[in-house]
């Protein structure tokens, strides 16, 4: 694999992901996001199911700059390993609490819109 990945975001989801792929953006940078994860969900699922391993997973993102937001936030460390001169930012929110309340607030949005 080519060593184009320069930052692997390891943020769980409401702790900045989508303000960080914006800077990364506005930065130059190229960024797979939660929707860009999306066109590639059967790769990921591929590889959670344990039907492949990492390699083609990780050929898909060969181009890209840098990965926010699920699924890549959680598995920040197989990334690394493929991409070891990348650096890591771990986002945090100030408490437990305050990401929890956070995030069931967007599970509560989410319901709302499809139900």
């Amino acid at each position: 694999l080519s060593n184009k990945m320069k930052i692997i975001c390891a943020g769980f989801p409401k702790t900045g992901t989508k303000s960080m792929a914006k800077a990364l953006r506005l930065l130059g940078y190229t960024v797979n996001d939660f929707e860009e994860h999306l066109e590639n969900i059967d790769e990921f699922l591929n590889f959670f199911d344990g039907e492949k391993d990492s390699t083609a997973l990780m050929s898909l993102h060969r181009n890209i700059d840098a990965v926010v937001d699920q699924p890549a936030c959680t598995m920040w460390h197989t990334f690394f390993q493929h991409y070891p001169d990348s650096k890591v930012i771990l986002m945090e929110r100030d408490s437990p609490e305050e990401w929890y309340a956070s995030f069931v607030k967007m599970i509560e949005r989410h319901e709302k819109l499809h139900k």
